[in-house]
């Protein structure tokens, strides 16, 4: 491994126990049959590198007016323009804060999955707020989990029970459990199908001041045994021949933000090089305190990274990635990957942004008080990325839907 490669592992080893801001980072939940120990293990340390060669992973994205109207409103009301959302309504309501609901429809899943990954995108101004909710059905009693509460964004209040987070920032079910710190969905048997909801919340008298959604997204993974089966969901693979090149993306050092915050903010320093890139520049410092997550008081909150994003008018969610082929595929289509990478001393993230002629993973790392561009062997970066889960944080322009 040449110096500058050594040396950049060094330093993720050295430093990624400083760098909280990877929590959201997670394995796959128990599988079935397994122990209640195990389960308990992977809740309270979801970052352990498994085997996710059976796994299978969906990406879910509600964001189309179709999609919109197919849920139950309640206060609130579709929007059709050239970005469809739901708006709480203007309407008069009883009861301080004025308050909208809406409840997607059952959404069956393509297989059976044991973990769920909520993201959203919503525009909140001042004095405006939204709650997210999802529940699942268990695949083999089809009994359906309570609404679990996985996050918010804005001002909000919890006035009716399930809107306050537990001092542990775990809420455990019958079949599961959410590390809303993440968030994360955990199951402890599979399920087949999920449901979400968006609670919407308007503290501003006037009634055209109102907080709107504008995507939700779900990624779902779970083992699929039957290798046929298996190939089937998975679908053609394969990147072509094309050469992916090297994004120009502008490089954030995360020790450029003040000192109390430049330890923990590896998250809002990725986000700040990608929103850069699809030139939404913002400061560092700026996208730290809006990432910042208050219920947990971290800054490593993934989903809170791409309601930001959200907010600033750009696409955002979490999924996740698998090999190298899917990564080049959106190289080659311009659009850089915010990666979490965990290794021995723990976890971290970084930007990538693009492969050199020999084959080389070229990064920005947040921990580089340099000028970025670091290269890394792909077998090296992927053990501690796809082997740890593979999770990703997307921010691309609406354009490119």
């Amino acid at each position: 491994m040449r110096g500058r490669q050594l040396g950049i592992l060094v330093a993720f080893m050295a430093v990624l126990v400083l760098c909280g801001s990877t929590a959201w980072l997670a394995g796959s939940a128990a599988p079935p049959g397994g122990s209640h120990a195990e389960f308990e293990e992977l809740l309270g340390y979801p970052l352990r590198p498994r085997d996710h060669s059976r796994r299978v992973d969906r990406l879910a994205l509600i964001d189309t007016a179709d999609a919109f109207r197919a849920g139950a409103a309640v206060h609130v009301t579709v929007w059709e323009g050239k970005m469809p959302r739901v708006v709480l309504a203007q309407a008069d309501q009883e009861g301080y804060p004025r308050r909208g609901t809406w409840t997607g429809p059952e959404a069956v899943a393509d297989f059976p999955f044991t973990e769920l990954v909520p993201s959203w995108n919503a525009v909140t101004p001042k004095d405006t707020g939204v709650f997210f909710h999802v529940r699942t059905r268990d695949a083999a009693s089809r009994e359906w989990s309570p609404w679990l509460l996985v996050g918010r964004w804005g001002r909000t209040v919890h006035v009716r029970r399930g809107e306050r987070l537990p001092g542990d920032q775990v809420i455990r079910f019958a079949r599961g459990a959410v590390r809303t710190d993440i968030p994360l969905v955990l199951l402890t048997q599979p399920a087949d199908a999920y449901q979400v909801r968006a609670t919407l919340q308007g503290f501003d008298l006037a009634p055209a001041v109102n907080p709107s959604v504008r995507r939700l997204a779900v990624a779902y993974s779970g083992v699929v045994a039957d290798p046929i089966e298996r190939a089937r969901l998975l679908g053609p693979g394969g990147a072509g021949d094309g050469k992916a090149g090297d994004l120009a993306v502008p490089h954030v050092s995360q020790y450029e933000a003040p000192a109390p915050l430049r330890e923990s903010v590896c998250l809002p320093a990725c986000a700040t090089m990608v929103l850069a890139h699809w030139k939404v520049d913002r400061p560092l410092t700026e996208n730290a305190l809006a990432i910042y997550d208050p219920d947990t008081g971290m800054f490593g909150n993934g989903a809170r990274a791409a309601a930001r994003a959200g907010e600033l008018g750009l696409d955002g969610w979490m999924q996740r990635v698998r090999d190298w082929d899917q990564v080049k595929a959106m190289i080659r289509r311009g659009q850089p990957v915010i990666a979490a990478v965990r290794l021995d001393a723990g976890e971290h993230l970084i930007v990538i942004r693009g492969f050199t002629e020999g084959g080389d993973v070229i990064v920005n790392d947040p921990l580089d008080r340099g000028k970025g561009g670091t290269t890394l062997k792909p077998d090296d970066l992927g053990r501690a990325w796809f082997g740890c889960g593979g999770f990703a944080c997307v921010i691309r322009r609406p354009a490119d839907r």
